[in-house]
């Protein structure tokens, strides 16, 4: 494939961007602490913990999966915290509001309903899309070309309402034709097959943090005269959204690219390109975005300011960034405004003239349609905290700009976001810490462990060795009993010379043998030199070998 030109995009979002992958955190592969997230590996997890803790989650997963058992491991993990935030893979911020509301529930129910019935609140936090290799955020090229589209179909469409025979469709139907009247064509004659956006990686040293954890808050767009600034529904009972969102004002952090296909090339295939006024330009592409988006991010900010929904230091600080230099490049062209991901509003998702957004009314009641939706979603630290927000998803594009030029309020930009660099470094050295102390046990456990093991094996070699003495030994008694006469053989079966004289007094033997067996006795006494056929104690009666020596001898004569 060859292209009529290639660019490159230089991104700096303005707000917190959350572009959905289909993956959460789990509470059971990280644990909050301060006002830091620590991922983690579970297997590696398991190993870190202490064996107490480890064998107790052995004991809490054997049995069937209940939202006890949920609790139960959540816990677990937080009371180990130390252990497993030493091993972590990866770490970054969170709001306070959202670690004060981890710390609360970790481990409990997060409310309670009729009849007292639990609903768990397991502290899943969406996460925004990533690069797998290194865990850095990404923008991927569909959601930029996707916003890119928005803005192209709406400078078409000129604010017409839909047509009569659109109208009679529906859904799915009804967004296509709609597209293909305006892109005058389907596949082959789509403009957007000649605009190629690939995904856009983050390119930003490690000084800062480039992602963070914040809830996503609704807020009324229009007040009652006196009406205070309220919570949403889901909010009072306890509910919320809790996303991972790329950090706002980090200049051109993340950098992708845009090709535009030379439709020569399409020609030599089979003809068939989009109409010539639809093969726009990367200029041409800016013009139409700034049209579309910057119109919609200053009527937005100024009513949510008005209402005093936004951070002031924010609002200054787009301000600065959107003037001077900057303000001439957008003007020009060489840059623009895109809108993506979560909570980007529905006026950034459809075009004007054929809004039928649908807004829900309570309970049991049936929804309504109108143009605009009545109400917002921004970003904040704490869901109770209804000012110092900022709205979801804007994002400055330049396009083939040079990086290292500057352009106003960067300095601005990194004041704004300095406080980030200490926290990185004070986590990262607490993180050290812990992986330093978890290496020591985790070594002095392997130490303990060999010497233990060395311990074994030198008590199975010595049980070895043991065993191997004893089978000698039994070896030589039976070779040198084998030499003996049966009679011989039975006494020598005794364990002591006093059960075989009893066996001897007892009868066991008579005739000759009796003799025979008094023979191998006294024979046996005197290999053991306890044989005493005179004694020299005055009562002789006390002296033992002497008295059974004397029995011996009367079964000699």
């Amino acid at each position: 494939m060859s292209f009529l030109s290639s660019h490159t995009l230089h991104f700096t979002p303005l707000t917190p961007v959350h572009i959905g992958c289909n993956e959460t955190y789990e509470p059971t592969n990280y644990v909050i602490e301060g006002t830091a997230l620590y991922e983690f590996n579970p297997d590696t997890a398991i190993r870190n913990l202490p064996d107490i803790a480890r064998k107790e989650l052995l004991k809490i997963v054997t049995g069937k999966p209940t939202k006890e058992m949920l609790k139960q491991v959540q816990a677990l993990f937080y009371q180990n915290r130390e252990s497993l935030i030493g091993g972590a893979e990866h770490f970054f911020p969170v709001g306070d509001g959202v670690a004060e509301q981890y710390k609360k529930r970790v481990g409990k129910a997060a409310q309670y309903e009729g009849r007292g019935r639990q609903v768990i609140n397991n502290l899943e936090i969406e996460r925004t899309s990533y690069n797998q290799a290194n865990r850095k955020p990404m923008f991927p090229g569909s959601s930029i070309k996707g916003a890119i589209r928005t803005a192209l179909l709406d400078s078409l469409n000129k604010g017409q309402p839909l047509s009569h025979n659109l109208k009679q469709k529906r859904g799915a139907a009804q967004n296509r034709g709609f597209q293909e009247s305006l892109f005058e064509g389907k596949f082959h004659t789509d403009p957007m097959r000649l605009i190629s956006v690939g995904d856009a990686h983050w390119v930003t040293d490690g000084d800062i943090p480039g992602n963070e954890i914040r809830f996503a808050v609704n807020r009324k767009r229009r007040l009652q005269e006196g009406e205070r600034l309220q919570q949403s529904m889901a909010e009072e009972k306890g509910l919320s959204q809790t996303l991972e969102c790329v950090s706002a004002m980090q200049p051109r952090c993340i950098t992708g690219s845009l090709n535009i296909q030379d439709v020569s090339e399409i020609r030599q295939t089979h003809g068939k390109v989009p109409k010539s006024e639809l093969q726009w330009s990367v200029r041409d592409i800016a013009a139409l975005c700034n049209r579309f988006y910057t119109k919609l991010f200053r009527e937005e900010s100024s009513a949510m300011q008005k209402l005093g929904y936004l951070d002031a230091n924010w609002v200054r600080l787009v301000s600065m960034v959107l003037s001077e230099n900057m303000q001439r490049k957008l003007d020009n062209n060489e840059a623009f405004l895109l809108r993506v991901g979560r909570h980007s509003g529905a006026e950034a998702l459809t075009l004007e003239g054929v809004r039928n957004i649908k807004i829900m009314t309570g309970k049991g009641n049936a929804p309504k349609y109108k143009d605009a939706p009545q109400t917002w979603w921004l970003a904040s630290t704490d869901k109770n905290n209804a000012l110092g927000m900022m709205p979801f998803g804007w994002i400055l594009v330049e396009i083939d700009t040079d990086p290292a030029e500057l352009f106003s309020g960067v300095d601005e930009m990194h004041r704004f976001n300095e406080g980030k660099a200490d926290w990185l470094r004070q986590n990262q050295d607490y993180k050290n810490s812990l992986k330093d102390a978890l290496d020591k046990k985790q070594q002095e456990e392997q130490e303990r462990q060999m010497l233990l093991d060395k311990k074994r094996a030198e008590e199975a070699e010595q049980e070895r060795l043991e065993m191997e003495r004893s089978a000698a030994e039994d070896a030589q008694r039976e070779l040198e009993l084998s030499k003996l006469s049966p009679i011989e053989r039975e006494i020598a079966e005794f364990e002591t010379y006093w059960d075989a004289i009893t066996a001897l007094t007892s009868g066991n033997w008579e005739g000759d043998s009796q003799k025979e067996a008094a023979e191998f006795i006294r024979d046996r006494m005197k290999a053991e030199k306890i044989w005493r056929e005179k004694s020299s104690k005055k009562n002789p009666a006390k002296d033992k070998p002497f008295a059974r020596t004397q029995i011996v001898l009367g079964f000699l004569k």
